[in-house]
């Protein structure tokens, strides 16, 4: 979903867009980050783990074609999530938000081919 070559910033960038909405929509799914209480405009820690995020889902999207390679990676992604406190109803809301991001990002090229995806 990331052309190659995509720096840091392009993912942070897209990782701010993201997490911003989860917080606007959820103003206390903030509590559940290490980054909690800190100024998200200059916390390293926000940068950090919003650059990882969407690298992280730019990997699973280039994936999908060796669901046998990435269905484990998913599995462990998710058992490591429980550790935080996340439980299967804030999948709705990442989900969301993630549509929502891409929407964004896509403007006139989104549509709902995109949704069936």
């Amino acid at each position: 979903i990331f052309p190659k070559g995509s720096t840091d910033d392009q993912y942070f960038a897209v990782g701010k867009l993201f997490f911003d909405r989860i917080f606007e929509v959820t103003p206390a799914a903030e509590g559940m980050f290490p980054f909690n209480g800190e100024d998200r405009a200059s916390s390293v820690k926000f940068r950090a783990h919003a650059t990882k995020v969407i690298k992280t889902v730019g990997v699973a999207v280039a994936g999908l074609d060796d669901l046998e390679s990435l269905v484990p990676v998913l599995k462990q992604l998710g058992e490591a999530h429980v550790k935080y406190g996340v439980i299967a109803e804030h999948y709705d809301l990442i989900g969301a938000a993630l549509l929502w991001t891409l929407e964004q990002g896509l403007g006139k090229e989104w549509g709902p081919s995109y949704l069936e995806a």
